[in-house]
């Protein structure tokens, strides 16, 4: 018997929650009978903008809606998605975020047979204590819920002080991705040729919108006190968004602009994080990173702040370095250990791989989801 789910997420634009909705999206429609025995049909309804990767998803034979949430309280949204829900047969909402759960909790009173999973990928930073959202959590929209999944215990824990609710319902489900091949020789020449890297150059690499919670002043920084005493460092800072120019500016007053490179938006970001020697992730706020676990993925050794679920994924000292988030000390003398310590840094990369696969592979991840979606399509 299929079975229908609809994926609720804001947009559809590139970003690590987007990727992971429309990977497990294609992956259940796609292959779900023939890897689990169970025929899946999953639609994408988008919040606020259809986005960049809504046509790809079409593209791969996924529905998208999209239902243009307006300015403030939506009243009508509930409404909306409660038609959706019912034109398209859906038997399981997975809401990823809050908004999208709180707007398909409200929509499940319409549609009282559908279970809904509410799974949080991250949080804003800093942290803000809301005693009136946290009482509506707890007494209206938890009750509306079937179950909550987090993608770290950090982030579960978050969702029990900060949105009030019962730990008793929420699992924890680590982020997965495919694993990649380590970068071969001459892959990595090919590939560091369009920078201008050499082979000579230590290149550290990072991935992410850029935006200030991804902190990408502290890996600025750090490259900077780095060069001066190791000039072979480079960077390469991956992806967009609305710090693109304060940081470009920065580059500049350093006298950066030829060992740092900004590469903006691209579709082939985990084919570049694989020619670098190091991956440097210093959020001031994390849940489970893709990118982090595609650098983990590619045997790339990383540096990660200790924040969200960074501690869980990385272990100190054993698959890469682990520092406290927004100390320049710290992550400088990291990347200090990464230069000058080869072998070190080529262990640590190979037992980061080897953890990503016994912990974070994609195939582990859909299991763990198919065997919830097979338990809650079965409650009455």
């Amino acid at each position: 018997m299929q079975l229908n789910i609809a994926y609720i997420v804001h947009t559809l634009n590139p970003g690590g929650t987007e990727r992971l909705a429309l990977d497990m999206a294609v992956h259940y429609s796609t292959r779900g009978e023939e890897v689990y025995g169970r025929k899946y049909r999953v639609v994408i309804i988008c919040l606020d903008e259809p986005g960049t990767w809504a046509e790809l998803a079409k593209a791969q034979g996924i529905t998208v809606h999209c239902v243009r949430r307006r300015p403030g309280l939506d009243k009508g949204l509930p409404f909306r998605l409660a038609g959706i829900f019912r034109s398209e047969g859906i038997a399981i909402v997975h809401a990823h975020q809050y908004t999208p759960w709180f707007y398909s909790g409200l929509a499940r009173l319409f549609c009282p047979g559908i279970k809904l999973i509410f799974q949080e990928h991250g949080r804003h930073y800093p942290e803000v204590d809301k005693p009136r959202r946290r009482w509506f959590n707890r007494l209206v929209l938890q009750h509306l819920n079937t179950v909550s999944t987090a993608v770290s215990e950090d982030i579960r824990q978050r969702l029990i002080d900060y949105e009030g609710l019962s730990g008793g319902h929420i699992r924890v489900i680590y982020n997965g991705t495919r694993p990649q091949a380590p970068c071969s020789d001459s892959e990595r020449t090919e590939l560091r040729a369009e920078f201008g890297f050499g082979p000579e150059d230590l290149v550290v690499g990072t991935v992410g919108r850029l935006d200030p919670i991804k902190n990408l002043d502290l890996f600025i920084d750090g490259i900077y006190q780095i060069r001066q005493t190791q000039p072979s460092v480079k960077g390469l800072i991956i992806g967009d968004g609305p710090e693109m120019g304060h940081l470009r500016a920065k580059t500049a007053y350093l006298k950066l602009q030829e060992s740092i490179i900004f590469t903006g938006f691209r579709a082939d970001a985990a084919d570049l994080v694989r020619m670098t020697d190091v991956f440097a992730l210093v959020s001031f706020s994390e849940g489970t990173s893709m990118a982090l676990l595609e650098a983990m993925a590619s045997g790339v050794c990383p540096i990660v702040t200790d924040v969200g679920g960074n501690p869980e994924i990385v272990l100190d000292r054993e698959t890469g370095w682990v520092v406290p988030s927004g100390d320049l000390t710290a992550f400088t003398a990291a990347l200090k250990d990464a230069v000058l310590y080869q072998s070190m840094r080529q262990a640590f990369g190979k037992a980061s791989r080897d953890r990503f696969i016994e912990r974070f592979d994609f195939g582990t991840m859909t299991d763990a989801y198919h065997r919830l979606y097979s338990e809650i399509a079965g409650r009455v």
